[in-house]
């Protein structure tokens, strides 16, 4: 059995995808693969091995089947370990069948395509293809196993952008018309450490968004899916960063590293303060990765090279 899903990342309304606001997701080219084969060892284990993007195993544990109890694990994945303990325990709460048979032992494989610290989606990219092993609802085993958005569940099999929103607590998912002619001047710049998410989602969760906010930005994300000119996009998104960063007291990704940016905008992607951030730049590739690199920031990913888009 062979399962497979994309990256994510959240170009609008973060945060405030939580309460309802409609925010633009873009599914990543590069995402994780699952691929799950009998074995004949003498006891009902599951062997999992996740082996990063340039082939080294990152996560390596044994569990026993069908309780789950970790067999083997080495101390510095014991936190890794732990989070996909919970995740197949919940699949089997959703789905009392799996994985109860105890006369087969099974053997995991699990590929990351991108960086383990870039942020796009390692644990949304193993609950995806676990719940679709599983036979149950992502989005469900999402929410009890994270109590995330979703939004990085709908970039999972999604192979354009999208738009998100959660109605009543339950996602509406539909393909977004954004497709900019502008691509060649956007970029993702790596910000040299990955964000937690949890701890965003906590901190947000501390404030009472104002229902005024989400009106805003969901117009905002809407306008943003239609553009097709690069100033009317730059100005979309430094208005979606201001009302962000003063409505949580946040200061913007440009104000902490590139206040003398010359070239176009910076915009925060899903939880500030880390993985990466867009810019737009008028000037040419070379010049504007130097611009970055003389930072100290050397990952600069082309928006044609990460995003599915027509």
């Amino acid at each position: 059995m062979n399962y497979r899903a994309n990256g994510k990342l959240l170009l609008t309304s973060e945060y405030f995808v939580l309460n309802g606001a409609l925010s633009l997701a873009l599914p990543t080219q590069k995402g994780q693969s699952l691929q799950v084969t009998e074995e004949p060892f003498s006891q009902p284990i599951l062997k999992w091995n996740a082996y990063n993007r340039l082939g080294r195993i990152w996560i390596a544990t044994i569990l026993l089947l069908p309780t789950l109890e970790v067999l083997a694990c080495k101390e510095r994945s014991r936190k890794q370990v732990n989070k996909l303990q919970n995740i197949l325990q919940q699949a089997k709460l959703l789905n009392p069948k799996f994985l109860s048979n105890t006369q087969q032992s099974l053997s995991v494989t699990t590929n990351l395509e991108f960086p383990e610290d870039w942020g796009l989606g390692t644990s949304s990219t193993i609950i995806y293809n676990v719940a679709k092993w599983a036979n149950v609802d992502p989005f469900v085993l999402n929410k009890v196993s994270f109590n995330g958005s979703g939004y990085d569940i709908a970039c999972a099999n999604a192979t354009l952008p999208i738009y998100y929103q959660l109605s009543d607590n339950k996602p509406i998912v539909k393909t977004a018309p954004f497709n900019p002619p502008f691509a060649k001047n956007m970029y993702f710049v790596y910000l040299r450490f990955k964000k937690d998410t949890r701890q965003g989602i906590t901190h947000y969760k501390k404030h009472q968004p104002n229902p005024q906010i989400i009106d805003q930005l969901s117009d905002i994300t809407r306008s943003v899916g239609r553009c097709k000119r690069l100033e009317t996009f730059e100005e979309l998104l430094t208005e979606h960063e201001n009302i962000i960063s003063a409505e949580l007291q946040l200061k913007t990704a440009r104000s902490l590293h590139f206040a003398d940016y010359p070239f176009g905008i910076i915009k925060s992607l899903g939880a500030w303060g880390g993985d990466f951030v867009l810019a737009t730049s008028s000037e040419s590739e070379t010049v504007t990765k130097a611009y970055f690199a003389s930072k100290g920031f050397t990952t600069i990913v082309k928006y044609e090279d990460m995003v599915y888009f027509d």
